[in-house]
């Protein structure tokens, strides 16, 4: 399998997990929306990241792949939260 292959399935992974978690937290579904919101972002990320340089990924490119998600949750979700309730959308 290729490098690259494995990366995206690490990646999926991660993002099954982070999903299923976030499913299971009871606060009406606005964690687990943030996740699903971010996630996209990610996948988006990882396409881009695809489509520019899919010939020459760096190791940063690899890493990114596969546990982007990770940071990208840990900063993003609190901003996410704290913007919807400023919004009143919560």
């Amino acid at each position: 399998m290729r490098p690259v292959f494995r990366d995206l399935v690490i990646g999926g992974i991660v993002q099954v997990l982070a999903l299923v978690s976030a499913a299971m937290i009871l606060d009406l579904g606005q964690f687990a929306t943030a996740t699903a919101d971010l996630s996209a972002a990610y996948w988006l990320g990882v396409i881009l990241i695809l489509w520019r340089r899919s010939n020459s990924l760096t190791a940063a490119d690899r890493l990114f792949i596969r546990l982007g998600l990770i940071p990208i949750l840990v900063i993003g979700i609190p901003i996410f939260l704290r913007v919807w309730t400023a919004k009143g959308a919560m």
